[in-house]
């Protein structure tokens, strides 16, 4: 059995609101949870969207984005934590681009006791209204990803995406058909239609017979209260943990990897596909009927 222990870590947040750098005090709790889940026995932690800069600093993002190509010195922070409690942690970012005024990108990286192993930028990014008239405007502040990204660590294969992902199944089955044995959703999940995540989640583990674990930021972030609905779904579709909801949470999860390749020999998802017969997913929106 190859076993991994995972920390569902649903934290709140701080965000700006006068143009003060939340950074040093979620970096503060970032590793409070990081350590409690290492107590645990944990060896990947995960934190919501944006979670280092704040989900909802909207406009101020501009003035503290987090750099890690190279490595600016909250990522090394969090590396030498990692080394130190010998874990791999997950979490939200606002990424700088390259170059001073370069783009900025709602960003998972993916950090361990080595050093930066890789990130990936959210190609779903969210910009819609809500149903009850405010809106969702990460558009006005994040460039949207180009790709999906699995990553190869000690603790195995991770592909990551981040909250609105979850709805297009596109996306987790790239992940999967990637390699992907655990998918990691960071979210900053908003308390609308709350028990969507309760179908997606599960819907995303079960098509793709892959672990999903989905941690989300917890607490009111300006108009929005981020109700959390932390959990970890295995691959033929059960709710294994789930954290309480509108509170900050911590649970640490022990998980069998082996179970994604005995679910896929029971149903033959993947050997049976017939790529052929979907060619229109990959096509232009506009050219859809």
């Amino acid at each position: 059995m190859r076993s991994l222990r995972i920390g569902l870590c649903q934290a709140t947040s701080a965000f700006s609101t006068d143009g003060t750098d939340p950074r040093p005090e979620n970096l503060d709790r970032a590793v409070a949870f990081m350590r409690r889940a290492a107590d645990q026995g944990a060896r990947l932690t995960l934190l919501g969207e944006v979670f280092l800069n704040g989900y909802r600093s909207d406009e101020a993002l501009r003035d503290f984005p987090t750099r890690v190509d190279p490595p600016d010195q909250h990522i090394l922070l969090l590396i030498d934590v990692a080394r130190e409690l010998d874990l791999h942690v997950a979490l939200g970012i606002c990424r700088a681009g390259g170059g001073p005024f370069g783009p900025l990108h709602n960003s998972a990286v993916l950090l361990g006791p080595a050093g930066v192993i890789g990130w990936y930028d959210k190609v779903h990014v969210g910009t819609f209204p809500l149903f009850d008239g405010r809106c969702v405007t990460e558009g006005l502040f994040f460039v949207p990803g180009r790709a999906h990204r699995v990553f190869d660590t000690p603790v195995g294969r991770i592909g990551l995406q981040i909250c609105r992902d979850v709805r297009f199944p596109e996306a987790s089955r790239v992940l999967a058909l990637k390699g992907a044995e655990v998918i990691v959703n960071l979210s900053a999940a908003v308390e609308v239609a709350t028990e969507s995540w309760e179908y997606f989640t599960r819907t995303r583990a079960n098509e793709n017979q892959v672990w999903f674990a989905m941690t989300s930021v917890v607490g009111r972030q300006k108009d929005f209260m981020l109700f959390g609905g932390s959990r970890l779904v295995s691959p033929t579709g059960k709710v294994v943990a789930r954290t309480r909801d509108n509170e900050e949470d911590l649970i640490v999860t022990e998980i069998d990897l082996d179970e994604v390749a005995r679910a896929r020999a029971m149903s033959h998802v993947f050997d049976t596909r017939v790529p052929s017969a979907y060619a229109v997913i990959a096509e232009e929106a506009d050219a859809v009927h």
